[in-house]
């Protein structure tokens, strides 16, 4: 499929209810298919070689806008997307002065977090724990939704301004506070960077901070866990990803958000950080 072809979702809706609201629907991927299901009435398929999903809903779909978006046109868009587009990675992402930054880590390590304290501080915000890395290209750009960022509720503690803001209804995953990006004075935004420095963060606090040599092979295989079509080797997202590999990796340890900022700020300007 051309990259300058749409990708297609394509629904039915009928008469009818489900049996029982299933809060989550059955998931199977065979190969390049995707089904979800929710009863033998209600399913969709997505062929995410081709970028093309047809399905048929209950009519009680349309009243369940939730459930609409998160588990089938959000769901579907982006594994169609993460497969024929970009990859998927499971990183923050950020820019100081044109110069791309990629938060990695596993859930609750701080990577939007950081990455918002970050854009406190005057760099550009571009995504938060959801960042797809384009498949074409010569360097390793990715791009994310820099109008919203999620954070969890312990955020509010660390910003006053996210004080009093309630979680966003969701049908499924942690609970998280939704913000646009305009919401929120003076943050700058950038639509895509080109990554330059991937960072792995550790906040425990139990070792020195500062920036520490991770092996290659690590950090290959922290983004093809979160692949969900096997990459072979010389395919797009193989190719990608070996871009996305070029650039300094390191783990990032600290123990406070504005040593954190600092400690990036100088690996970029290239002034003193201690480097293991």
């Amino acid at each position: 499929m051309s990259s300058s072809e749409p990708l297609v979702i394509e629904l039915k809706f009928g008469e009818g209810e489900l049996k029982s609201l299933i809060k989550a629907p059955s998931v199977q991927i065979d190969g390049e298919l995707l089904t979800v299901a929710f009863d033998e009435k209600s399913v969709v398929v997505a062929d995410l070689g081709q970028g093309v999903a047809r399905g048929m809903l209950a009519e009680m779909f349309l009243k369940m806008e939730l459930h609409l978006r998160y588990y089938v046109l959000e769901a579907i868009a982006l594994s169609m997307i993460s497969t024929l587009r970009a990859v998927a990675l499971h990183g923050a992402s950020i820019a100081w002065n044109g110069t791309g930054v990629l938060l990695c880590g596993e859930s609750g390590a701080g990577k939007t977090t950081l990455a918002y304290a970050c854009a406190r501080s005057g760099w550009s915000y571009v995504s938060d724990d959801a960042s797809y890395l384009l498949l074409e290209g010569e360097h390793a750009r990715v791009v994310g939704n820099c109008h919203q960022i999620r954070f969890r509720d312990a955020s509010a503690g660390l910003f006053t301004e996210l004080s009093g803001r309630e979680n966003t209804p969701r049908v499924a995953g942690k609970p998280s506070i939704e913000v646009g990006t305009n919401e929120l004075p003076g943050i700058r935004q950038a639509d895509f960077t080109d990554i330059r420095f991937i960072l792995f963060l550790n906040r425990s606090g139990e070792l020195a901070p500062g920036l520490h040599a991770i092996a290659r092979d690590q950090v290959k295989n922290y983004f093809k866990k979160f692949l969900l079509v096997p990459a072979p080797h010389g395919s797009p997202t193989d190719e990608a990803l070996e871009r996305l590999l070029g650039a300094q990796m390191f783990e990032m340890r600290y123990t406070d958000l504005d040593s954190a900022v600092q400690l990036l700020s100088e690996t970029i300007e290239g002034s003193k950080c201690r480097i293991r």
